[in-house]
């Protein structure tokens, strides 16, 4: 390229020069000039590299002639490549492509040569139809309307709860469905339509589309079966054994014996000396013995620190009313610490600080404890491991110097609770308190009834989990707690529900709440085939980044509007602020204002095969919606049947993020 440049340079001065000789285009001359004429004629030799040009009477380069129109000669006699075609490594040496300078290159997929070949242009067809466009390289693609539209699935008008099949046939949804119906690999006994059986303790609701499970109503010292029936937690005073002291258990290294009124000073223990004090038969029992009390009244406290047995004829006749004072507590009627082994049996403990305060021990057993009124706590263990049956705690007092609200049972301290038919009523602030990374507690066949609020007029849960601890629940019934009647809240605090009920749940002192299961700020809650029926604002809610909730085969219903503050709120399931909530097999019936409300970025919902139906409206509100999803939340719903919504069954707003199967319907 340089010396084509330095030709053209070198041409147009000696066009310039010819041009200048003079007007009219003929040389002019002197006497004594040399003219253009003379040059010429004298056609004198041409240096080396130029030839004579006799068009202008110079010497100039010689150049190639080009055989294409996309090639330019070169001073070197060369043709070279230019134009579109070309390398770019012709002008560009640094050029970051793979060709080299000089060569040609071919056309892209879909592009051809011009006439003259210098370029390449895209090719289209030009015969394509009306309804057609064309396409690069040729070729017609047609758009608009299909000449022949795929013919739609065809749906059966299916019943109440029923999901139409595409090409026909109806199947159940909700927990009575046969999960293979939205799980295919579930390892389940049934087919795909296939209508399950009532669980044992369950009855069919009036339609058959789910059950319900059977709680009788019973007394305040019962606690409901299952099925039906009534249980007495610990026994009436006819009911007791004959005595007067009870048998000694074969695992006994011994026994002392206690009777309330004894006269025995000297040499007592036996059953025909007595001591006439627990304490003084615990001091004097070794370990591994057992200390059995006869019927009475006895105004003491106990501290039991080697591993002994005291148990009582029965609770209904052994009553234990004095307490002992200790630093940063309050008055507590039995101290178990530092121990492995105790067992406490048929005692009733009455008008006291904490009944029964177990720390530090391992493999504890109470049973057939009735502890009436206590102040603090019930049952308080720190880490220890317990094992608990037939246990009743009602009433309950918080105490204001230990900051121990009056709860049932406290758990803490990576403590083990196992309690197994157990009736709890009318403690303050929970029932169960569980609290502290590794503690768990597992309750089984146990009812929590009308827990009272806290002095604050706000906490009066059924079961409150936080800070890492972990209960489950398996054939527990939860009756008329106030606030939330199953809380759990923060990062690795665990709760399962299972074959359970939670119904009825009661406002606090202002009347708002009365939520069935509340899930904050990184728990994780799983509820299996249970039921949540009567709750208050709420039946379920979750709200918190990592918090996660499971709803599986269950069934959410009746849930009735909160107070005036709450109503804004109102909804049997409510999940925002980056919860993740699954529900399978799931039915939410009969609600007010909404079935369901899913909002926030990063707030996700998966449901399948489930039923969602039978909204209704407030009445200072004209609104009534199946499911309501908005800023940001996302919804994927599958093998589902949302029906008789007042203001229809799914609704949209501000920045919906939804995915969902079409519904029938």
């Amino acid at each position: 390229m340089r010396n084509f440049f330095a030709w053209f340079t070198v041409l147009s001065f000696v066009l310039i020069f010819s041009g200048c000789a003079g007007g009219g285009g003929q040389p002019s001359s002197t006497d004594g000039d040399v003219t253009a004429t003379d040059v010429l004629d004298a056609s004198p030799g041409c240096p080396d590299g130029l030839v004579f040009n006799e068009e202008y009477g110079v010497c100039a380069p010689q150049l190639a002639v080009c055989e294409h129109p996309w090639e330019m000669p070169t001073v070197e006699g060369e043709c070279v490549a230019v134009g579109p075609r070309a390398c770019p490594k012709t002008w560009d040496p640094e050029a970051d492509v793979d060709c080299e300078a000089g060569e040609l290159l071919p056309c892209r997929e879909g592009f051809v040569l011009t006439e003259d070949e210098v370029a390449c242009v895209p090719y289209f067809d030009d015969d394509c139809g009306e309804m057609e466009i064309p396409l690069l390289g040729g070729g017609c693609h047609p758009v608009g309307p299909a000449v022949d539209p795929p013919i739609p699935p065809v749906f059966d008008e299916c019943g109440s709860g029923e999901l139409a099949l595409p090409g026909g046939g109806c199947v159940l949804v909700g927990p009575r469905a046969c999960p293979k119906l939205w799980d295919p690999d579930a390892e389940v006994d049934c087919e795909v339509g296939d209508v399950l059986p009532c669980p044992d303790g369950w009855v069919e609701v009036e339609d058959g589309l789910y059950c319900e499970p059977i709680f009788d109503e019973c007394g305040m010292d019962q606690r409901p079966l299952l099925g039906g029936g009534s249980e007495r937690v610990v026994p009436l005073a006819a009911d007791c054994p004959a005595g007067p002291f009870p048998g000694i258990p074969e695992d006994a290294a011994g026994a002392v014996y206690v009777l309330a009124g004894s006269d025995c000073t000297v040499g007592c223990g036996s059953a025909a000396a007595p001591f006439p004090s627990i304490q003084a038969g615990i001091d004097a029992a070794p370990a591994g013995a057992a200390v059995l009390v006869g019927p009475g009244t006895y105004d003491e406290a106990l501290v039991i620190q080697e591993a002994i047995q005291v148990l009582g004829l029965c609770s209904a006749q052994v009553m234990l009313t004095g307490e002992a004072e200790y630093p940063d507590l309050p008055p507590v009627a039995i101290l178990v610490h530092g121990v492995a082994g105790v067992r406490l049996s048929g005692l009733h403990i009455v008008a006291v600080g904490i009944g029964v305060s177990i720390e530090d021990a391992a493999n504890a057993i109470i049973e057939g404890l009735d502890i009436e009124a206590p102040v603090g706590a019930g049952v308080r263990i720190r880490g220890a491991q317990v094992t608990a049956q037939n246990i009743w705690i009602h009433g309950g007092s918080p105490h204001a110097e230990s900051g121990l609200p009056g709860n049932g049972i406290h758990v803490s301290e990576g403590s083990g609770l196992t309690l197994a038919h157990g009736l709890l009523s009318s403690t303050r602030s929970a029932a169960i308190f569980a609290t502290g990374t590794g503690t768990t507690v597992a309750l089984s066949e146990t009812m929590i009834r009308n827990t009272k609020v806290d002095v604050e007029g706000i906490h009066g849960h059924g079961v409150f989990v936080e800070a890492g601890a972990s209960v489950s629940m398996d054939r527990v019934l939860l009756d008329g707690n106030r606030h939330a009647q199953v809380q759990c809240q923060d990062q690795g605090t665990k709760v399962f529900v299972e074959n359970s009920a939670v119904r009825d749940g009661q406002p606090v002192e202002d009347g708002r709440f009365g939520r069935g299961l509340s899930a904050w700020d990184g728990c994780q809650a799983e509820v299996t085939g249970s039921l949540l029926k009567g709750s208050r604002l709420n039946a379920v809610i979750g709200s918190g980044p990592g918090t996660k909730v499971l709803l599986d085969a269950s069934v959410v219903t009746a849930t009735s509007v909160g107070s005036d503050g709450d109503m804004e709120t109102n909804s049997a399931v409510w999940i925002q602020e980056g919860v993740e909530l699954e529900g399978r097999g799931l039915v939410i019936d009969k609600s007010i204002g909404h079935g369901m409300v899913v909002m926030n970025l990063g707030t996700s919902v998966t449901l399948a095969g489930m039923l969602l139906r039978d909204v209704s409206p407030w009445e200072e509100l004209d609104y009534g919606r199946g499911m309501e999803v908005s800023y940001g939340g996302a919804v994927q719903l599958s093998d589902s049947v949302i029906e008789d919504c007042f203001e229809g069954g799914l609704a949209g707003f501000n920045w919906v993020q939804l995915g969902s199967d079409p519904l029938p319907g």
